[in-house]
């Protein structure tokens, strides 16, 4: 019986920490769980982020550190109807600004764009040795335009971003447009039930009136989603060892002479300009001083004051 009972009391301490044992493992796996939820994200892309975020290591064109696997991550496609700009500048070796230019060019059109402008300038020996050109491509496909612009050959002098959010417009547009379209369907529905000819008249007046202002706001549509869609980089590139222009020669003489003439010459222009403008008052009043000299008798001489007879008369008696 004591050994029976001795036994019981090394059972039940068992039982309760195989118990215990269960109920922690039973607890332990849905944090196991939400550990490794957890911790994929951040061995993918480095860290708990948001969804449509730009991993960590996209710059690194999307590989997985440890893994060998490259993902597809897009990373160019802003949230919104945004509208994005970039302006990069680079210096390019000596002797191949021609190449790197074309090279450009021929980029852009790779990923669908097109040259919107372009201008070059020659150095001090005349070889054409810096320029910029202006390019529309894929919203999507800008950061890889830029980001793979000759690898090492070029020497980053600057790159700045810029971005016009055209969210508000786009929505506003919607709705404008969804209710002209609404009001000219509901004119076209009235028209069609309608049978008096100046009724009818008066309804395809307001039908074209409507349908005028559909298109007005669908041009504007269509003009930001184009602003949208295509992104505008403009590339500017310079050789390293540019030369740039000589000045040329001066002299403090020279400087004073040429300032001189040119402020005789705006002075005479001012002089002229002046007389021009008083000649027709002179003129006008040369008539009339003519006129006057011509109606005025010749050889007339003003009356003599006259004298009294009588007067005269009396003095000499």
């Amino acid at each position: 019986m004591r050994a029976r009972f001795t036994t019981r009391l090394c059972i039940l301490p068992a039982a309760l920490i195989a118990g215990g044992m269960a109920l922690s493992g039973c607890s332990g796996s849905p944090a196991a769980s939400s550990a490794a939820g957890y911790a994929a994200p951040a061995a993918a892309g480095g860290g708990g982020q948001l969804k449509g975020a730009a991993p960590a290591d996209a710059a690194t064109g999307g590989k997985t550190a440890g893994s060998g696997t490259v993902a597809t991550v897009d990373i160019g496609r802003p949230q919104g109807r945004i509208e994005r700009h970039v302006d990069a500048a680079f210096r390019v070796p000596h002797g191949a600004f021609r190449k790197d230019f074309d090279d450009v060019i021929a980029r852009g059109a790779a990923f669908g764009g097109f040259v919107v402008d372009s201008s070059t300038q020659a150095d001090g020996d005349g070889r054409l040795a810096s320029g910029s050109v202006t390019l529309r491509v894929p919203a999507d496909k800008l950061s890889q335009l830029v980001s793979g612009l000759g690898g090492t050959e070029y020497e980053i002098s600057g790159i700045n971003y810029s971005s016009i959010d055209h969210t508000a417009q786009t929505v506003d547009l919607a709705a404008q447009l969804k209710a002209a379209t609404g009001h000219r369907d509901a004119l076209l529905q009235l028209l069609g039930k309608t049978q008096g000819i100046q009724d009818i008249t008066t309804l395809e007046t307001q039908i074209a009136q409507v349908q005028q202002q559909i298109d007005q706001v669908q041009g504007q549509s269509d003009a930001v989603a184009a602003s949208v869609d295509l992104a505008t980089a403009r590339i500017s590139l310079m050789e390293r060892d540019l030369v740039a222009p000589p000045p040329s020669g001066s002299s403090p003489i020279l400087d004073a002479l040429r300032g001189g003439w040119s402020n005789s010459v705006t002075v005479i222009s001012f002089a002229l300009l002046a007389l021009l403008s008083g000649l027709p008052l002179l003129l006008v009043t040369a008539a009339g001083l003519l006129v006057l000299r011509r109606l005025r008798p010749r050889g007339s001489t003003p009356p003599a004051p006259a004298t009294s007879s009588s007067g005269a008369g009396g003095g000499a008696a």
